[in-house]
């Protein structure tokens, strides 16, 4: 019992540390860690949650390794692995994750998801898409979740593997996941990144519960390819159906006029979307993607007055943005200013960058390069 009367039990604590955990207050939730007497499986597997969300795997995994009877049967020693399994996932420390996988006892079908999706959120696409076949043959009484597949999914996508692709499609099919909401984004963003834009449709077409992630993943596929006005037909049925867009929908709406090279419609987008959508917070990457559209289609004096006036603090990005702009058009004298700002802000890294793609622009229109170059060095 507190001092205010309440009675404190394992579950409280526990509660409170999740909200620590999910505030990223790890000052906090150190202060109750150090004040936790209990030897409760629920406390602890709370206290290696907040750790691996606060990026604290070390910590995590001494709570973990000092837990009594863990592995007594009375606890369930794979729900607490795949607590650290997952806290390993989130801190990006793939072989420490692979690691305990591999010695694990007992596997569930969220050991293996965790693990797919640590290969595929890591950027290791192959090994993900190599362990979601070994769980097939591996554990046959473990079956792929949509989470399982729709990572699979997303790891084809990104080596292009249509082929896998495909297989995993007819699985999932099979498998009556063809339903799920997650999985049809996944297929939609699989078949768009394959270039088969026909099938990532009718994948669309043929799911009758449609949420906002799909309804986006539509709208971004037609946008990649700059086909605007499929894009912003699917925009447009998304609204009429009752789903109010997002960020991300304005996104893809910007990047589609981008690629289409239609500025007139990118910056009438952004616009409809203040005037009309105001529940969704212009982000710091919608004037990025709208820089982008400025510069690549010529529009470089508007791109600089954007990147100058947009409501956050100068940033890198913005300028080699219209860096890039200008030396697509040849507009040296802008280049020189995007440079110098570039230089300002970093001037290692994405300053030098700057500096050399200032000097083959300056070669290619017979500028003295040289002396050019010294200038922005100083």
């Amino acid at each position: 019992m507190s001092a205010t009367g309440v009675e404190i039990d394992d579950v409280l604590v526990a509660t409170v540390i999740g909200i620590c955990a999910n505030l990223g207050d790890l000052a906090a939730g150190r202060k109750i860690h150090a004040r936790v007497t209990t030897s409760s499986v629920i406390v602890h597997t709370a206290l290696i949650n907040m750790y691996g969300k606060c990026k604290e795997p070390e910590e995590a995994r001494e709570i973990f390794d000092k837990m009594p009877d863990r592995d007594s049967g009375f606890h369930s020693d794979v729900a607490l692995d795949n607590t650290l399994l997952n806290m390993y996932a989130r801190c990006g420390s793939i072989a420490e994750a692979r690691k305990l996988f591999d010695g694990m006892r007992r596997r569930s079908v969220i050991s293996w998801s965790t693990m797919v999706a640590a290969y595929a959120h890591g950027g290791h696409h192959r090994q993900a898409l190599d362990l979601y076949k070994a769980m097939e043959s591996s554990s046959p009484a473990v079956k792929p979740n949509c989470i399982t597949h729709a990572n699979a999914l997303s790891a084809c996508a990104a080596l292009g593997d249509l082929a896998e692709g495909r297989r995993i499609h007819a699985r999932v099919v099979a498998e009556e996941w063809s339903g799920a909401a997650v999985v049809c984004s996944a297929l939609i963003h699989m078949y768009a990144k394959c270039s088969c834009l026909d099938d990532a449709r009718r994948v669309f077409d043929e799911l009758r519960h449609r949420d906002l992630v799909c309804w986006n993943s539509m709208v971004a596929a037609y946008a990649q390819f700059g086909h605007l006005g499929s894009a912003v037909a699917v925009y447009r049925e998304m609204v009429l159906d009752g789903t109010d867009p997002s960020s991300i929908t304005l996104i893809g709406l910007v990047i589609g006029a981008s690629h289409a090279g239609r500025v007139e419609d990118g910056r009438g987008y952004f616009v409809e979307f203040v005037d009309h959508h105001r529940e969704v917070e212009l982000l710091w990457e919608h004037y990025m993607c709208l820089v982008d559209l400025l510069g690549r289609c010529g529009w470089l004096q508007d791109a600089e007055e954007l990147v100058e006036t947009m409501p956050f603090e100068p940033c890198v990005t913005g300028w080699m943005t219209l860096l890039s702009g200008c030396r697509i058009h040849g507009d040296v004298e802008r280049a020189e200013r995007a440079a110098e700002m570039v230089g300002e802000l970093e001037p290692g890294g994405e300053g030098a960058q700057s500096i050399l793609m200032l000097g083959a622009l300056a070669e290619k229109k017979e500028w003295d390069v040289m002396s050019l170059i010294k200038r922005h060095l100083g």
